[in-house]
């Protein structure tokens, strides 16, 4: 609720500086996590009184705010493409969750479509369909075009970033753990199972340690 206040172009701060100065508003993810927080919680609290109708009010319209913003267009590049997908990103801004910068030089850009912002993006969109049926439409678009873009037959896992730099069909086939968000850990698995296990093993295989995925 305390974060509902702070949606601003449908994006919500990546960190509260220090007082007087302005919050940082340069993610991508973090106004999605925000949508599925509210569908985990509004799912969780389904059979208790724990929200009131005016926190319901609160967070649907954070939740509006929040999809309207980033399908209109927001900050740093961030817009609903013609496919369904979401693009993002600039030259010298890290806008998802890899996002170490030294020296002013942008270690891991991703600017286009990355992976997991299409998981988190469809999901918010599908949860969002579940109250308001006319973001239906939205979801089954961009779920066919994850599918058909973003599935490698060949290697047996989803590309990283596709239209790379805002290049269409120009894609990054780099085998990250970001897919994984894909086939677990949200709502809703984007994959079919066969797929979805073939990026589990992929993962596996290439990525695993013992303490966890590279």
């Amino acid at each position: 609720l305390e974060w509902s206040r702070h949606v601003s172009e449908g994006m919500l701060p990546n960190r509260f500086p220090d007082a007087g100065e302005a919050p940082d508003y340069n993610s991508v993810d973090a106004a999605l996590w925000f949508v599925i927080a509210v569908h985990e919680l509004r799912a969780a609290a389904r059979s208790t009184r724990l929200l009131s109708i005016a926190d319901e009010r609160a967070l649907s319209s954070a939740v509006q705010a929040i999809l309207d913003g980033y399908a209109a267009g927001t900050r740093h590049g961030i817009a609903l493409d013609a496919d369904g997908l979401l693009r993002a990103g600039e030259p010298g801004v890290q806008l998802t969750w890899m996002d170490a910068k030294v020296g002013g030089r942008v270690i891991t850009p991703r600017i286009g479509k990355p992976v997991e912002i299409q998981a988190l993006w469809l999901n918010a969109v599908w949860s969002a369909s579940r109250h308001q049926p006319a973001y239906r439409k939205a979801f089954e678009k961009g779920l066919r075009s994850f599918r058909e873009r973003f599935w490698d037959e060949q290697r047996g896992w989803l590309l990283d970033v596709v239209d790379e730099n805002h290049v269409a069909g120009s894609d990054d086939a780099s085998l990250r753990p970001n897919q994984l968000l894909a086939v677990g850990g949200l709502p809703l698995v984007l994959l079919p199972r066969e797929a979805a296990r073939r990026v589990v093993d992929a993962a596996l295989r290439h990525l695993w340690t013992p303490m966890g995925p590279r």
